[in-house]
């Protein structure tokens, strides 16, 4: 873990950030999962535009990379750039003092659904993406696959929204276009111990149907667990 030192040099090195605890809190607010400048205001009791200029210092700086939605245009998904930095505003600094007064231990069996949900899952998810990009080719039926990214789905007999974990258009295909052909849905699940080898079979039977831009509902395909990537046909 950092020493309490080591945290107050994230931020303090970049002569344009002087508001130090408003940067923090949108560090932390990004690293608890809000992902929008509307939620990121919403987690700080702030407007939307009081969040605008320091999201994009955070950008420019590296610590916060926003991407688009692959389906919906003006939808930003915001994130953290380095699970490192998720680590230090999750688990670092609010546990500073137990650790300092020699509690490690507990603070780590505390803090370890945290990791679990909110660095080692988010984490994992990216490396699906990336694990996408760079090798779905030799797996595909059609080849090298087109933009690769994550959306939201809505299904209104639930009442809720989905977070789908992978999702990549067909090879030719541009993000948020009308009817863009999708060549792949996944999701990507971080366990603490490796998968059992029929993990496919039972997550198939349970997985969400997923209604996309009124196409009939549609199951994910792909599931990367800790050890593999399995498919469906």
């Amino acid at each position: 873990m950092y020493s309490r030192t080591e945290t107050e040099y994230l931020l303090r090195e970049d002569p344009r950030i002087t508001q130090h605890t408003l940067y923090y809190d949108i560090l932390t607010a990004i690293a608890r999962g809000a992902s929008t400048p509307t939620k990121i205001g919403a987690a700080l009791e702030r407007p939307r535009n009081a969040v605008a200029h320091p999201l994009g210092i955070l950008e420019s700086a590296g610590y916060v990379r926003r991407e688009q939605d692959i389906l919906r245009s003006r939808h930003p998904v915001i994130t953290l750039a380095d699970p490192v930095i998720r680590f230090n505003q999750l688990i670092t600094l609010p546990h500073a003092t137990a650790v300092e007064q020699g509690f490690a231990d507990r603070v780590w069996q505390t803090a370890a659904p945290t990791f679990n949900s909110k660095i080692l899952g988010p984490h994992f998810e990216d490396l699906a993406r990336d694990f996408t990009r760079r090798y779905a080719h030799a797996l595909l039926p059609g080849g090298l696959p087109g933009p690769v990214g994550t959306t939201e789905v809505a299904d209104p007999a639930a009442r809720t929204k989905h977070e789908v974990d992978v999702i990549a258009l067909a090879a030719g295909e541009r993000p948020q276009a009308p009817r863009a052909k999708i060549a792949l849905l996944g999701e990507a699940k971080a366990t603490v111990a490796p998968a059992e080898p029929g993990i496919w079979n039972d997550w198939n039977a349970s997985a969400p149907c997923w209604p996309i831009r009124g196409m009939a509902p549609r199951r994910p395909r792909w599931l990367w667990t800790r050890c593999t990537a399995s498919t469906g046909t």
